[in-house]
């Protein structure tokens, strides 16, 4: 899969979210790492979407 590709797919699947969903879902869902889905977010925030985001909070069970 192309590079735009992935970043449309990135936009398509976070439009069907209407609550925060983690990047360990998103990632898993597109096939991609967490590290490359970071790095797709933030090439879709450069070039104007508005994606928000905040690290989550790990704690301890």
């Amino acid at each position: 899969m192309s590079r735009a590709q992935r970043l449309l797919d990135l936009i398509q699947l976070l439009r069907g979210y209407r609550r925060p969903v983690s990047g360990a879902v998103l990632a898993e869902a597109l096939g991609i790492s967490l590290r490359t889905l970071y790095r797709d977010i933030e090439t879709l925030n450069a070039q104007g979407a508005r994606i928000d985001a905040e690290a989550a909070i790990r704690r301890a069970s």
